[in-house]
């Protein structure tokens, strides 16, 4: 092993094309475990819709075969506080089908290192 974790960004999860259904999250999945990918990264603001990406990773069980990770939007935004990124994640966890996410993520502290010229792979770590 490298010593790099690879992760899949699920971005195009639940978006109309390419992985919206099961078959094609099966196909995906199947190249996904032989690559070593043991991570999709997902985020309430993926899909065609809001919590799509989550919806379908959920409907189609990915969390029994890898970690999920997830992110929610606003987390500076006025009124924001302890117990909105609790719900959140609740929600998240809820439609992911599982009981715990590997990383939960604030969207808008990703974008603003990303904008100031930083490289965020795992800015917790």
């Amino acid at each position: 092993m490298s010593g790099i974790k690879t992760v899949f960004g699920g971005a195009a999860v639940g978006t109309s094309k390419p992985f919206k259904d099961q078959e094609s999250l099966d196909a995906l999945f199947k190249v996904l475990k032989p690559a070593g990918v043991t991570t999709i990264d997902t985020a309430q603001i993926y899909g065609d819709t809001a919590h799509d990406s989550e919806t379908v990773l959920g409907k189609a069980k990915a969390g029994s075969q890898f970690t999920l990770d997830t992110k929610f939007g606003g987390g500076f935004a006025p009124g924001a506080n302890r117990d909105e990124v609790v719900k959140r994640a609740k929600e998240s966890m809820k439609l992911l089908g599982v009981d715990k996410v590997g990383r939960l993520e604030n969207e808008a502290y990703v974008a603003r290192l990303i904008y100031l010229g930083g490289c965020v792979l795992h800015p917790c770590t």
